[in-house]
């Protein structure tokens, strides 16, 4: 029984595991105990989800961060000069430091090719993932579909 919940033994189990981990140290798991997020299942694996993160990736706060760090960046990879497909990067990570998330000096424009070499763990996921095509009239920027992106289909025809 945990504050009035009949658990299963199932659940209690694994309950046990998670204030195992949390009492080892993992920040995820005494997260999720205090009720800062839930755990996403995959087949392959499960993550933790702060309710911070949930929503606010794509809020109209996150589009003006990315706008205003491509407008003070030129449009333009800060690595490669490259334009076009353009990701705005938390310098300071995202999950890291909440107080910085949305801090225009946090942020750099990188190509997606300069910002899968920032997170090789992640560089297939950002080479496959959406990019922005900016606006440079003021408005909001697009997310653009790699796989049906003009710019594939004619490379592709």
């Amino acid at each position: 029984m945990l504050d009035g919940l009949d658990l299963s033994s199932e659940d209690e189990a694994d309950l046990a595991i998670i204030q195992h981990a949390a009492e080892a140290g993992d920040t995820d798991a005494a997260a999720w105990l205090r009720g800062e997020g839930y755990i996403r299942v995959s087949e392959s694996r499960a993550s933790f989800v702060r309710w911070d993160d949930v929503g606010e990736r794509t809020s109209g706060r996150a589009i003006a961060w990315r706008t205003a760090v491509f407008q003070r960046d030129g449009y333009r990879c800060q690595e490669c000069g490259a334009q076009g497909a353009l990701h705005a990067h938390h310098i300071t990570p995202w999950a890291k430091d909440a107080e910085r998330r949305f801090d225009v000096d946090n942020g750099v424009t990188l190509c997606v090719k300069c910002h899968a070499l920032r997170h090789p763990e992640h560089a297939q996921l950002i080479l496959k993932a959406h990019y922005h095509k900016p606006n440079r009239r003021g408005g909001e920027s697009e997310w653009v579909d790699r796989a049906s992106s003009p710019l594939r289909r004619r490379r592709n025809s």
